[in-house]
């Protein structure tokens, strides 16, 4: 785990999701904010979901390698081969490591999809394509990013190290000085948001809405394009959204779906220091 100020400890290898929780509570100095981690009573967040959908290379090597090579009788046929019409075309036409690396770049919840058609031996060469123009266009979406003079973009640099170097980073600071609204920016720099959504939470609906309303504004985008909003009776989120701000509470409805929330390659725990009973089960 690394904290901002907070001296890097030992990186949390278990994690199955990247958190970023933004601690909203004032702290003077590195010695305060290291103290409260210590106690567990605050948790900041800022971290990679990958882990959560990668497939071992040895997973994936023995899968392709059995749909390469196997030749096993076909049933009608009466131990002839299958035609090739009937075999996965795409993974005989491409190594194993070309087909992870394929994977590798697409979104998380189309790779989940894509390797269960693999299973099912079907061919997933229009898939794989589709899964990769929708990498494309959210990459060519990401707009030109600025950042205000506030205390936070002074921090820019460290913070963006510690965001690309660590799966769980701890962000303490003093109310207003852009926590909440510059993190998101600096993990559109860093390539985030692009094979999964940057998931923002906030205590509060209105909270949500306002965040996401003056983070799109920085940005120059319209709210429910590259940033959107989801809350309880509405929804503003589309295929395009790269940022989405939600309230907590919507996000732990989510784990009853998706309980790797393969939608998202990172997350911000923001107001984390207010612990409630669902950022507690969220962390």
């Amino acid at each position: 785990m690394h904290g901002v100020p907070v001296s890097p400890g030992r990186q949390i290898q278990t994690v199955p999701a990247a958190v970023v929780a933004v601690v909203g509570a004032a702290m003077e100095g590195s010695g305060a904010a290291l103290a409260v981690v210590a106690r567990g009573a605050v948790v900041a967040v800022v971290t990679v979901v990958t882990v959560v959908a990668v497939v071992t290379a040895e997973e994936v090597d023995e899968q392709a390698v059995s749909a390469v090579s196997s030749d096993k009788p076909s049933k009608r046929g009466r131990g002839r081969i299958a035609p090739d019409n009937h075999r996965p075309r795409l993974e005989s036409a491409m190594t194993a490591r070309d087909l992870q690396d394929r994977l590798d770049g697409v979104m998380l919840r189309d790779r989940r999809r894509i390797e269960q058609r693999r299973k099912g031996k079907h061919d997933i060469g229009r898939d794989l394509a589709a899964a990769e123009a929708r990498v494309a266009d959210r990459r060519a979406a990401v707009p030109v990013i600025t950042y205000p003079d506030l205390p936070v973009s002074d921090a820019r640099e460290e913070l963006m190290t510690a965001l690309r170097e660590h799966q769980v980073v701890v962000v303490a600071g003093e109310t207003g000085s852009g926590k909440t609204t510059q993190l998101p920016k600096m993990l559109l720099e860093l390539g985030r948001g692009i094979t999964g959504l940057i998931g923002h939470t906030q205590p509060r609906r209105i909270a949500a809405r306002t965040v996401a309303e003056r983070i799109a504004e920085e940005l120059g985008t319209e709210l429910g394009g590259v940033v959107g909003y989801k809350v309880r009776f509405h929804d503003s989120v589309s295929d395009t959204t790269l940022v989405k701000l939600m309230t907590d509470g919507i996000l732990l409805a989510e784990l009853q779906n998706d309980r790797s929330l393969l939608q998202y390659d990172t997350l911000i725990i923001d107001e984390a220091h207010e612990r409630s009973l669902n950022v507690d089960f969220l962390l």
